[in-house]
């Protein structure tokens, strides 16, 4: 959620920054020209990446490393830094102490590094004061019926079983959180059935029902 609302931050400084370079005519909104905001693909480009540059390219008859400059030089890094400056209150912008800086990339990408101390205060805070933080209703109370665990009870329990319940506990409580209808099954064998097959086969195939004396006093000893 807080990251969400970084990006959300991000979309609107980079469109009142465009539209104070007139490259968004009066009229002409974000939805006109369908900019996107990601996280970068590489971790020296930065942390969040737009192409605004792009989808304006073709409209204003300009190379894409040029829209981005002048966006990050003439806009965007000016008030990044200037935006602390401000008193409280006062500013017209959005928030973004989680900002640092932005880069125009030669390939025509504006890069944004976030300031993630900045950004773990603000989740942390939320957290705390929202209940439902991170909770998003999604299953609109589907039912959903998890299966895990389910361990043979004629063999030892062993670190894969406890990997299954951890997995199966831990899917089941993210379908809770987004409100699914979730029921949980943990399938025990039937231990009577197993021990009957046992039999069965230790009767008819040969071996003995009892251990001679000799060799069970050797497996005691």
């Amino acid at each position: 959620m807080t990251f969400s609302k970084l990006i959300k931050n991000v979309r609107e400084l980079i469109f009142l920054s465009a539209k104070n370079l007139g490259y968004f005519p009066e009229g002409l909104g974000e939805r006109d020209i369908g900019f996107d905001i990601s996280e970068a693909p590489r971790k020296e480009l930065g942390d969040i990446t737009c192409n605004i540059a792009f989808r304006l390219s073709k409209r204003l008859n300009r190379h894409p490393y040029d829209i981005a400059r002048d966006l990050v030089e003439k806009q965007l890094n000016p008030y990044i830094q200037g935006y602390k400056k401000k008193p409280a209150g006062q500013s017209m912008l959005p928030p973004l102490d989680m900002l640092v800086s932005a880069e125009a990339h030669p390939a025509g990408y504006i890069n944004f590094r976030v300031n993630f101390a900045a950004l773990a205060v603000t989740t942390l805070e939320e957290i705390i004061n929202n209940p439902s933080y991170g909770f998003c209703d999604i299953g609109n109370d589907k039912h959903v019926i998890i299966e895990h665990t389910s361990v043979n009870p004629n063999k030892a329990l062993h670190v894969g079983h406890l990997r299954n319940v951890i997995l199966g506990d831990t899917i089941y409580r993210m379908l809770k959180a987004t409100h699914h209808k979730t029921t949980v099954l943990n399938y025990v064998d039937d231990s009577g059935l197993q021990v009957a097959d046992i039999v069965v086969v230790f009767k008819f195939e040969g071996f003995a029902l009892e251990l001679v004396k000799d060799k069970r006093e050797q497996l005691m000893h």
